[in-house]
């Protein structure tokens, strides 16, 4: 009974201490409101210059304005034309019977000389639909030389009010916007569920990993699901596309290209990034389910082949679903995002059941913010990332069995298993290939004899390039041949290195020197979305510190690994590290280029944990329990929601 309360206890206080450190991560990094626009804001056509209006001494400038529906925002776009930033000015909001309604006093240091959007928020109150306001800039206390600008553009192109300057009206429209602000739903949300998923865990902390981890991953996978805004991760747009090919396969549609237009409308969304219109687009998507126009069709271009289909298999089955409901844009977009997290959730949870030991090291990597937010994403390394988690915990766990006399425990079955999956692994990225030799890390006694062992190695590396050759040919050719050329730009090509081959290592030697350390962090999350998403250091430092701290572990908790099979998959990570280079410098950079482009640490995920393993200490343990490893990883986990949120750009 005294077990039982003083339990009790510490689970009180620990989610007491969650709520204490949320609140202090919503008032250093509240998350963003969300704002629907009511009005708006200017946007100049090409050819038509701004003009700007100084604001200083007796210059002021007023702008009337009526809106359809209520408000709570005013967002004016100002400039800094000073060399100093002292001094501030003045903003009155008054109603047609001249009643001030509300006054700001702002800080000019908030300017800057190229301009940017300033808020003007309505406390307590709403503007109302209909009615005319009158916003009036002023600045007293500043001089010619040291003014603040407005840029106003043609009242021809912008018919939104009355605008006048220093009391005299003229013709044109100050650059403005109106707007109805939102609490962000999308955080009460992810709270309540992060919340549930959290207090679940608390009663349930004692039970194995294994059980632990399908509510773990569903949960905080959903969480990054919602925070992470459509087509926000990395060339999301065009995996969603491959992905609706797929699904066009699955419900029997002969013209893969040909899509209902609700699905191929893109307003409020934008690639690489949270906007604030794509929350919005959302939002009210979620009200209305079904799509209104159910006949019309859109036909963009299909491309010249579907790349590796089978990748986009489970959001493909989440689309088809969608669509045969009639379901709007938003709702079928996140289906094909939940099935995709499904798929990685089972494919997780299998690896986690193959490991022998180190079953949290699986569960741990699999939830890192940058594994989540793939695993979220229509992007094909929802299957890399999954596949490469099974394929080494099964090798681990041939590795760990005990071999009884004069039998094999690598049976015929185990050598197609791990043909299959490195088959699938490798045609998605040719250098995880290299992973297949990860079977030589099995020991020989597991075997009948050494030549046992070579036959089966061959059999399964066979099966593996007769995937491969199945459906990468066409880029293997491609690769091999002359320089690629993509919108006219020379790329290189394993043929041009190899015209220049001192130079080629030099230039990915010095590529790795220089972005090694930034890719790791990279490898863990610090960088979200299309790397413009940033993770605050304290978080990618303590989650690095909990695997490290994870691996070592307890002595019996060690996978019995001997130097050469270390050795084996030291080798395997190095050359799969360098191969994402080599990939990158042939795909992706200019021919002359002294630099490699476009390398992220996301590539390197599929040889985690065969590096970790091979530097796995075997004289430093740690005692730290998986339950305390979990109650630190929400701590962080926390800290990542609120950090997106708070990056939500307009």
């Amino acid at each position: 009974m005294k077990k039982n309360n003083s339990s009790y206890r510490h689970i009180t206080g620990y989610i007491l201490f969650l709520i204490f450190w949320s609140l202090v991560l919503f008032w250093i990094k509240p998350p963003k409101a969300l704002h629907s626009s009511v009005i708006n804001k200017n946007k100049v056509p090409p050819g038509i210059t701004e003009e700007t209006i100084e604001i200083y001494g007796n210059n002021t400038i007023s702008q009337t304005f009526t809106a359809k529906k209520k408000w709570m925002e005013v967002q004016v776009f100002l400039c800094n034309n000073g060399e100093t930033y002292k001094g501030n000015y003045h903003v009155v909001l008054q109603d047609n019977s001249g009643t001030i309604l509300a006054e700001w006093t702002k800080q000019k240091f908030n300017l800057n000389a190229k301009g940017n959007w300033v808020s003007f928020k309505l406390d307590g109150m709403s503007g109302e639909a209909g009615k005319e306001y009158s916003l009036k800039i002023s600045a007293p206390n500043l001089s010619k030389d040291d003014c603040i600008l407005a840029t106003i553009s043609p009242e021809t192109l912008y018919k939104k009010g009355q605008l006048s300057i220093s009391d005299t009206k003229r013709e044109g429209t100050l650059y403005f916007g109106v707007d109805r602000v939102y609490p962000n739903v999308f955080a009460i949300a992810v709270f309540i569920i992060l919340g549930v998923v959290i207090m679940i865990w608390c009663l349930n902390q004692n039970n194995s990993v294994e059980k632990l981890a399908p509510m773990i991953i569903m949960g905080t996978g959903i969480c990054m699901m919602l925070i992470m805004a459509p087509f926000s991760s990395p060339d999301d747009q065009y995996h969603y596309e491959s992905s609706l090919m797929v699904s066009n396969v699955l419900m029997g549609k002969n013209d893969l290209g040909t899509v209902e237009s609700e699905y191929i409308d893109y307003s409020g969304l934008r690639s690489h990034t949270n906007p604030n219109s794509a929350y919005v687009r959302v939002l009210r998507d979620a009200v209305h389910p079904f799509r209104v126009n159910r006949e019309p069709t859109y036909q963009y271009q299909v491309r010249d082949s579907l790349y590796m289909p089978l990748a986009y298999f489970p959001q493909a089955v989440g689309l088809a679903i969608g669509r045969s409901l009639h379901l709007n844009f938003s709702y079928t977009y996140y289906l094909g995002r939940l099935f995709a997290l499904m798929a990685y959730c089972a494919m997780v949870c299998t690896a986690i059941h193959f490991m022998p030991k180190k079953k949290m090291l699986i569960l741990l990597c699999s939830i890192l913010p940058i594994c989540l937010q793939q695993a979220t994403a229509y992007s094909y390394d929802t299957m890399i990332n999954g596949l490469s988690f099974i394929f080494f915990a099964y090798i681990v766990m041939l590795a760990e069995r005990s071999a009884p006399d004069g039998r094999s425990l690598v049976r015929w079955n185990d050598v197609i298993v791990i043909g299959i999956l490195g088959g699938l692994l490798s045609p998605i990225k040719l250098i995880y290939f290299v992973s297949m030799l990860a079977f030589l890390v099995i020991p020989v006694n597991r075997f009948i004899s050494k030549k046992d062992k070579l036959i089966k190695f061959i059999v399964a590396v066979f099966i593996a390039l007769g995937i491969i050759f199945i459906t990468e040919y066409p880029t293997i050719t491609t690769i091999i041949s002359g320089n690629q050329l993509e919108n006219n730009v020379s790329r290189y090509t394993l043929g041009s290195m190899m015209a220049i081959p001192l130079e080629s290592l030099k230039i990915i030697v010095s590529s790795v020197e220089s972005q090694i350390w930034g890719l790791i962090e990279q490898s863990v999350g610090s960088s979200l979305a299309g790397l413009n998403l940033f993770i605050p250091k304290y978080i990618v430092i303590g989650l690095i510190l909990l695997v490290l701290v994870v691996l070592a572990g307890s002595g019996e908790n060690n996978i019995s690994l001997h130097s050469n099979q270390r050795r084996i998959l030291f080798f395997i990570s190095i050359v799969e590290l360098v191969g994402v280079f080599l990939g990158m410098m042939i795909g992706w950079t200019q021919y002359g280029n002294q630099t490699i482009e476009g390398v992220q640490g996301r590539y390197f995920i599929p040889f985690m944990v065969p590096f970790l393993l091979s530097i796995e200490p075997k004289n430093i343990h740690s005692n730290v329990s998986n339950r305390r490893i979990l109650g630190c990883y929400w701590i962080f986990e926390i800290g990542i929601i609120i950090t997106v949120l708070n990056q939500i750009v307009a």
